[in-house]
């Protein structure tokens, strides 16, 4: 879950920055805003890809985790987690190329990339899922402790 609040985070922080430069976040108005905003585009771009469970950053290590230690349990379900990825993925990458990377509307001319108050928090984000994608021991160190009582507290009630 913290890799996931993280990720989201940036995610949604990135939408919001797109938002306050243009006042919308309806995705059909959109076209070729990298042009215009390269910086928000990759780090919307690296923040989806996290979230995709791109090796190397925390998605990876959150999702690696959740589906080995689910298909144990439950493997139909796991097989259905992986395929809503597929579509999570498939709808991620359409939106990215939409806002993104498609035909550039020319309406969106004026827009500005990120300011420096809206990009260094981008950056402390991609910071965190780089690090724990490369170095997750330290956050599952502090996790296990808890989810090992609550394991022994769930397993009274299966």
């Amino acid at each position: 879950m913290f890799s996931h609040g993280i990720i989201t985070g940036m995610l949604f922080f990135s939408v919001g920055v797109i938002y306050d430069h243009a006042h919308t976040r309806e995705i059909a108005v959109f076209g070729g805003v990298a042009k215009r905003m390269p910086t928000l585009a990759t780090m919307f771009t690296f923040a989806a890809l996290a979230s995709l469970g791109l090796p190397g950053l925390a998605g990876f290590v959150a999702e690696y985790m959740v589906f080995t230690g689910s298909f144990q349990i439950w493997s139909a379900a796991t097989v259905v987690a992986v395929f809503t990825m597929i579509l999570t993925a498939a709808y991620l990458l359409w939106m990215i190329k939409r806002v993104f990377y498609g035909p550039f509307n020319e309406k969106w001319n004026h827009l500005p990339d990120a300011t420096p108050r809206e990009i260094v928090p981008l950056y402390a984000l991609a910071a965190v899922i780089v690090f724990v994608g490369v170095y997750p021991t330290p956050l599952i160190n502090v996790i296990t402790p808890s989810l090992q009582q609550l394991m022994t507290a769930a397993s009274a009630f299966i």
